[in-house]
């Protein structure tokens, strides 16, 4: 059952609970994530849900479980919905919001009356087709319908197994099926069947990678046993990681704050590639949230249990870069200098975020591109190769395609590195966000400082939405900071607390004053458009293409307005 209201939620898990076992989840994306790993009969999805609507949702879900059942829930009867629904969700039922326990307890038991729950699929693959037959005719029988069970003389096919039993394979098999099952994460449990005295091939084969081992003579009751706690382990594991998106989401999206729509958007980028191992480049200007954003991208993907590893460039030095990142050997080391492991090394099995990346040496993009592009590398000074084990985030304030052009960027690599390409804007982009981020960082900093009772007023919030944060979030952080410190217990802070230099003029000041010196029509122009130049070039750090793409102006047209008011 999927609401983005918990109130809905709560009500229709109490009405179905007595004779349902019912999952409520709040989020779309977490139950996108929980139909992966978890079998449903029955789905309920509201459909005016903010991060994915309800027929964008059970689409899904008709490709990764066409089995269950589908039922849309809408406070609005909207043709277009109902349409998506039918065509594109084939749903079983369209209930109108609210619905009552009656109607929802009808529309499930009807939906549900018929339902029969088929056994596990299973395939028994043996060499010797005659003792594949006898253990699957045997298993068949005394499984008492639990177990639907084939043979196969070989790991051929093994899509939509339950259980998969190899007869006395060979490592080689063994890890030739694990591979076509898609290794420890697959959804299919892997048993092998062993003849006896041959005890000490069972490490060999739980080392390979299978979940357990029998012996000859096969009982039913065991293998069924085995499949049990196998299934239970499994389960456990989804209901963990429900559990633990579920008290992120609630938290805010791994601590990222915001809800403008330019946010939202960035938001959606990372909750969708951080599902899989995607390369991502942040652009943005300093201070705008990329780290942040890089460890929400770690927090939610399959590695958040391995080290995340970030690296401030230009903290290396360029003549250590090489060896700071892939590590030294004897072989390349100089006086003074250890045998180390570098930052790649370090970040196996986790997320290596390389924040100003494009302070990389040329040596270094060279190297790097090798190893993204081969999955696979050495540390300066050694022959031994490594694989590549890590998933790679980086974050530049400048254009890399700039600096391709200018030939002090390595052009495969920037094609390695931009697979996906996440612009984080800045805080004049996001007003609507600074109220949310202000008492967000107050509550922290008061809290710290045991000043609880500290409180932002309405001329504070006018003055903070009103400045000029050319260090955005940063600069807002620090901000809020210093006035926790300077500030009383008890205090509930109003306006001229702020720096005022930094407080944008209205354009009918920058008029006014311009007026004043007499400046006619076109002189006051170019005076506006040079400011206007001016500013954007220093909020941007001199980034022609992302001043063009603010300004809504072609970077030919920009070039030529920078040469007309000789700025360089």
């Amino acid at each position: 059952m999927v609401d983005d209201d918990r109130h809905n939620v709560d009500f229709l898990k109490r009405a179905l609970r007595p004779d349902f076992e019912v999952v409520g989840l709040t989020s779309s994306l977490d139950a996108s994530r929980l139909l992966r790993r978890s079998a449903f009969d029955l789905l309920i999805v509201d459909q005016q849900m903010p991060e994915m609507c309800g027929t964008e949702l059970l689409e899904q879900a008709l490709v990764i479980q066409p089995r269950a059942l589908r039922v849309i829930l809408s406070a609005f009867t909207d043709t277009a919905d109902l349409l998506a629904a039918i065509n594109r969700c084939r749903v079983h039922r369209f209930l109108n919001k609210p619905v009552t326990v009656a109607e929802l307890l009808a529309c499930v038991r009807a939906l549900t009356a018929n339902r029969v729950h088929h056994s596990t699929r299973c395939i028994v693959i043996d060499e010797d087709s005659k003792r594949g037959d006898e253990l699957a005719q045997e298993l068949s029988r005394d499984a008492a319908g639990e177990l639907e069970c084939e043979t196969a003389p070989d790991s051929a096919t093994l899509s939509g197994q339950g259980l998969i039993v190899l007869s006395q394979p060979t490592i080689d098999q063994v890890q030739g099926t694990l591979r076509l099952v898609g290794g420890p994460d697959a959804e299919a449990m892997v048993l092998v069947v062993m003849g006896l005295g041959e005890a000490h091939d069972a490490a060999s084969y739980l080392r390979a990678g299978v979940d357990d081992v029998v012996w000859c003579p096969v009982r039913v009751e065991e293998v069924l046993l085995r499949y049990r706690t196998w299934c239970a382990r499994r389960n456990a594991e989804a209901e963990v990681e429900r559990l633990r998106l579920e008290t992120k989401s609630r938290q805010g999206y791994f601590e990222l704050i915001g809800q403008s729509q330019a946010m939202r958007k960035v938001f959606g980028a990372v909750e969708l590639v951080a599902r899989n191992d995607s390369t991502v480049l942040f652009c943005g200007e300093p201070g705008t949230g990329k780290a942040l954003l890089a460890r929400a991208i770690h927090a939610a993907s399959h590695r958040h249990n391995g080290p995340l590893v970030h690296v401030e460039l230009d903290a290396i030095a360029e003549s250590s870069m090489l060896g700071e990142l892939f590590g030294r050997d004897s072989g390349a080391i100089a006086a003074g200098m250890k045998v180390s492991a570098g930052k790649l090394e370090l970040a196996h099995g986790g997320t290596l975020f390389l924040d100003k990346v494009s302070l990389l040496t040329l040596p270094t993009q060279v190297k790097l591109r090798q190893a993204l592009r081969e999955r696979s590398y050495s540390r300066e000074g050694a022959a031994t190769v490594r694989p590549v084990g890590f998933r790679l985030v980086c974050a530049t304030t400048k254009d890399l395609s700039e600096l391709v052009e200018t030939g002090s960027f390595d052009q495969e690599l920037f094609e390695l590195l931009s697979v996906v390409r996440i612009d984080v804007p800045p805080l004049c982009e996001r007003l609507e966000d600074i109220p949310l981020l202000a008492r967000a960082f107050l509550k922290r900093f008061a809290s710290q400082a045991n000043k609880s009772d500290i409180t932002l007023g309405e001329n504070a919030l006018s003055d903070l939405i009103a400045h000029s944060w050319t260090g955005n979030v940063r600069e807002l952080e620090h901000a809020i900071e210093r006035v926790v410190a300077m500030s009383a217990g008890g205090e509930v802070l109003g306006s001229g607390w702020l720096e005022q230099r930094a407080v944008r003029q209205s354009f009918w000041g920058v008029a006014d004053n311009l007026l004043k010196g007499g400046r006619n029509l076109h002189e006051l122009l170019y005076d506006v458009e040079r400011s206007v130049l001016l500013q954007t070039m220093e909020r941007y750090c001199g980034n022609q293409t992302a001043v063009a793409r603010k300004l809504q102006i072609p970077r030919t047209t920009l070039r030529s307005r920078l040469e007309k008011h000789k700025i360089f």
